[in-house]
């Protein structure tokens, strides 16, 4: 499931916990990825806690960098050894 964090024109905030609760509760097996392009580096962002899979964010809004560079986490339970 791809989830938007925060919508940058309007600053809808999603609940991403929540999102992580309603998947887990409905025995899922979607994997959640998160895209925090306008909210990583601005507003409160927990990829453990929530439970997020894959998380990816650009650089030229929260981090005020030039545009082009991309950033992308993955959960540890996804690596391999």
């Amino acid at each position: 499931m791809l989830a938007c964090h925060n919508e940058t024109s309007t600053g809808v905030t999603s609940d991403i916990a929540g999102v992580r609760k309603a998947l887990d509760a409905a025995k899922h097996p979607a994997l959640l990825y998160l895209d925090t392009v306008s909210s990583l580096g601005s507003i409160d962002f927990r990829m453990d806690e929530w439970g997020v899979d894959l998380v990816v964010c650009g650089s030229q809004k929260g981090f005020m960098l030039p545009a082009g560079l991309a950033f992308l986490g993955s959960a540890r339970r996804h690596w391999r050894p």
